[in-house]
């Protein structure tokens, strides 16, 4: 009998009882794999705290992670590089949610490098220069410095009202 039809008035069911006790008892694991997950946990929830932006979906992502690294330990420590491979394996997790998101990640959003470069646009756009260089490089959207992309960005080629007037 279970605890949800039990009549009213009696005792709580035994602890366990009628399900499997293994429900209730810690899975047997690997030494050596309970040590590799003690010793890399927080810098895994690191790494993916920063790509995901909340420590929720972080601990989220690295369970399944250690879930994966459980099933392919044997594996794992055969191929001589555990460290190598487990590495992939957290790399591997936190782009497939990304992408299953479709979403950059949260460094990238918001970070402090998008920080900072949003700043030296905002300076560069105040900025004077005889040819309108600095104000026509702080309306540039994107990556600025990389050839291609810059040469064929909306700002390539733009003349400010500086510029022209010369």
């Amino acid at each position: 009998m279970s605890h949800y039809n039990a009549p009213e008035g009696a005792p709580p069911p035994e602890y366990g009882a009628g399900r499997s006790q293994s429900m209730y008892l810690p899975l047997e694991l690997p030494l050596d794999f309970e040590a590799f997950c003690l010793g890399h946990q927080e810098v895994f929830h690191a790494y993916a705290e920063v790509h995901f932006g909340t420590r929720a979906v972080a601990e989220e992502v690295i369970h399944e992670v250690f879930l994966q690294i459980h099933a392919g330990w044997t594996q794992l420590l055969s191929t001589g590089n555990l460290e190598q491979g487990a590495w992939a394996i957290v790399r591997r997790a936190v782009h497939d949610r990304l992408e299953r998101e479709r979403r950059a990640p949260a460094f990238v959003i918001n970070g402090p490098i998008v920080q900072a470069l949003a700043a030296a646009r905002d300076k560069l756009k105040k900025m004077e220069s005889s040819s309108g260089l600095y104000e026509a490089i702080g309306c540039c959207e994107g990556r600025i410095g990389s050839g291609a992309e810059s040469r064929g960005s909306s700002c390539a080629g733009r003349r400010t009202s500086s510029a022209a007037a010369r």
